[in-house]
């Protein structure tokens, strides 16, 4: 009531000030019908909308405010059961984001934020077409919101974006990013060794190391400019972000898993409610909405009835209940733990069995009945799944089959199961070239067990197990711990490919640097990272390494140690099968609502590999080696018998062996073998 003679009062300067016909009147216009629609007086906001609609097209700009219109418009003739136009009008406002995003020339992570703020219009449309019954329909509106910067970035591998750019401009962009590099890497190497240093006290320290955090804060927003300057400059970019690109067709994706005799689980998480779409091979396609049940919200401490978006998060993450409480009561809570970080901790029976029943509740909650009984009943050789949100660290093979003891897993029952940002990113990632620019003499590469100082230091050595925080530059302050068993690993791996009629070639010790994985990946079939990986919640990642030997010049960015997600999108992995990334939360990093998890196991997608092992948690030194062994041998048998490697039936076995034989060591756990997913074709 307060607001309506507000917005009346601003058309009316507006119109004083330009006129009936001009866009900031259009924009007013709009601004008045949504507080009509909001208050169910739609009669007369219609008009409104119709009018803002008819300067916005006679005048052909502010695609913002058109896209507004058209969809205010979309939800009037909606709520008014005019089902039909109100899809028309919001495949208006849709195509009008998709323009707006195409024009946004900017750098990766700032396209990724622009279209993360816009992607409410795509859940609608998908509830939409799902309370027509249109499946089609719901899968485009999946596809054509999600992974859309990762699909660009894939086309992009291996090209120069300064192509085309006069010589002294192109050398002096390349000369601005490593200036820029290099500053962040200084600064990171500084705040390691400030726990270190004997000529200052722990106040001192203190201070020293605030005064840096800031430094490599503000190095790290000037290294992003120059990205986006970069980018900003680059023909070749420009004409990449202006092709249009349609998803693939549901048609296609049908055949896809008719051939694989697979089971394609594509998930939609909403503010308001979620749905999964289920691609069967051989049988119709539908869309199930996600609801929860009374003794379903139970188990998992949240509310029932239609799962959404901050629901899941309470589940999953425990930071958006926690939150609530905190505000309803006025006073602080108990951080309440979600059940990922519960799981990511379980590595004793007792503690699996109490997270049990949650597990099997989140079972019956994602997937539907008769695909729970297809699933264990041996319908499907593969189960595929497209997370959205939160669900993207979810390894489904961990959830929980069966009641009751013992605990049956659906790696126990099911079929393997791999992942996917999106559907199109799958089948982009299935139809690239087997074959880099060159073969390599050695198809296999095995990099690991890195000295992580350069020279013996004094001092105790640090345990740093908890290295995904914010920043963890800023947490480091030692020693990254020794992996014992990535020794072991590598020759295992070594003996392995070597049985199966692989050459191999091998970085380790004091060879394991950064210079020299770039000197040796190109036309590899096989990578396998042994090592540390270290997350960086903030600018989407792009500083998130893995952990490598120091070269000799450590300051330098290049060979600092540190292979940062920056830096492995531009290796040289054209042709490479399968990337396997034996570390800690490699599939982890900020998740972003449209595009999905900024983790490692991207870059190396985006660099040119077909197929990424990644973790969703820190994991288990010894028992990750003895899994990796066992995958090797299963991957190295294919190759050997001159049949298509089976990828995720490899890792599938893998986990199984860890749950028939490890029982000794307590590897059955899912804490030992649920962390490692395939991202990508099997």
């Amino acid at each position: 009531q307060e607001a309506e003679p507000l917005y009346k009062e601003a058309l009316a300067i507006f119109r004083q000030l330009f006129g009936n016909d001009h866009p900031d009147v259009a924009g007013s216009l709009n601004n008045l019908a949504v507080l009509y629609c909001e208050t169910g007086r739609y009669q007369e906001a219609e008009p409104l909308i119709d009018e803002a609609i008819t300067i916005l097209d006679r005048h052909g700009q502010d695609p913002e405010i058109r896209y507004r219109a058209y969809g205010s418009r979309a939800l009037v003739k909606w709520a008014t059961d005019r089902r039909r136009e109100a899809v028309a009008d919001l495949e208006e406002a849709l195509g009008t984001i998709e323009w707006l995003r195409a024009r946004s020339a900017a750098e990766e992570l700032q396209r990724a934020q622009f279209f993360a703020t816009k992607t409410y219009p795509f859940e609608l449309m998908a509830s939409w077409q799902a309370e027509l019954g249109d499946a089609g329909g719901v899968f485009s509106a999946m596809e054509r919101s999600r992974a859309r910067v990762l699909l660009e970035q894939l086309e992009l591998a291996g090209q120069d974006l300064l192509a085309g750019l006069p010589q002294a401009q192109a050398q002096q962009l390349r000369q601005k990013e490593a200036e820029a590099a290099a500053r962040v890497s200084s600064l990171r190497k500084q705040l390691e060794v400030l726990s270190r240093r004997q000529d200052l006290s722990e106040g001192q320290k203190q201070q020293e190391a605030k005064r840096l955090e800031g430094e490599l804060a503000a190095a790290q927003w000037q290294y992003m400019q120059v990205r986006a300057e970069l980018r900003g400059a680059s023909p070749v970019y420009r004409l990449a972000l202006q092709k249009e690109r349609q998803p693939v067709g549901l048609d296609q994706v049908r055949l896809w898993a008719e051939k694989q005799k697979a089971l394609v689980l594509e998930y939609l998480v909403g503010r308001k409610e979620s749905y999964v779409l289920v691609i069967p091979a051989g049988g119709p396609v539908r869309v199930e909405k996600l609801e929860m049940t009374q003794a379903e919200a139970k188990l998992l401490e949240g509310e029932a009835g239609p799962l959404t978006e901050q629901v899941l998060e309470a589940i999953l993450r425990g930071r958006e209940e926690g939150a609530r409480q905190e505000a309803a009561s006025g006073q602080a809570q108990p951080k309440r733990v979600g059940l990922l970080e519960a799981l990511a901790h379980a590595s004793r029976p007792e503690q699996s069995r109490e997270l049990a029943p949650k597990l099997r509740a989140l079972w019956e909650l994602l997937v539907p009945q008769p695909e729970r009984e297809a699933l264990l009943g041996g319908q499907y050789e593969l189960l595929v799944v497209v997370p959205d949100r939160a669900l993207a660290l979810v390894p489904f093979e961990a959830l929980v089959v069966t009641d009751g003891e013992p605990v049956r897993y659906l790696v126990d029952r099911g079929p393997p199961v791999l992942y996917a940002p999106s559907c199109t990113v799958l089948l982009q990632l299935e139809a690239r070239e087997s074959k880099g620019a060159a073969e390599a003499k050695e198809p296999v590469l095995l990099v690991g067990h890195c000295r992580y100082q350069a020279a013996a230091e004094p001092g105790g050595q640090e345990v740093l197990g908890q290295l995904a925080a914010r920043n963890w530059y800023a947490r480091l302050g030692g020693r990254l711990v020794d992996l014992p068993s990535t020794a072991l690993e590598l020759d295992w791996l070594n003996e392995v490919f070597q049985r199966g009629g692989q050459k191999v070639a091998r970085l380790r010790e004091q060879w394991a640097t950064e210079r020299n994985v770039r000197g040796n990946v190109a036309g590899r079939r096989v990578v396998h990272f042994a090592t540390h990986g270290l997350v960086d919640q903030s600018w989407g990642n792009l500083f998130g390494a893995l952990a490598l030997t120091p070269g000799s010049q450590p300051d330098q960015a290049q060979d600092d140690g540190y292979l940062t997600l920056g830096e492995i999108v531009e290796l040289p992995f054209g042709g490479c099968e399968l990337v396997v990334l034996s570390a800690c939360s490699t599939n982890v990093g900020p998740e972003q609502r449209g595009e999905g998890v900024h983790g490692l196991a991207r870059g190396f997608l985006v660099a040119g590999a077909r197929r990424v092992v990644a973790s969703q948690w820190e994991v288990a030194d010894e028992a990750t080696a003895h899994l990796m062994a066992i995958f090797a041998q299963y991957v190295a048998k294919d190759q050997k018998a001159g049949r298509p490697v089976d990828h995720a039936a490899a890792l599938h076995k893998a986990k199984r062996w860890m749950r028939e034989h490890g029982k000794e060591q307590g590897w059955q756990e899912p804490f030992f073998w649920a962390p490692f997913i395939l991202i990508g074709p099997r």
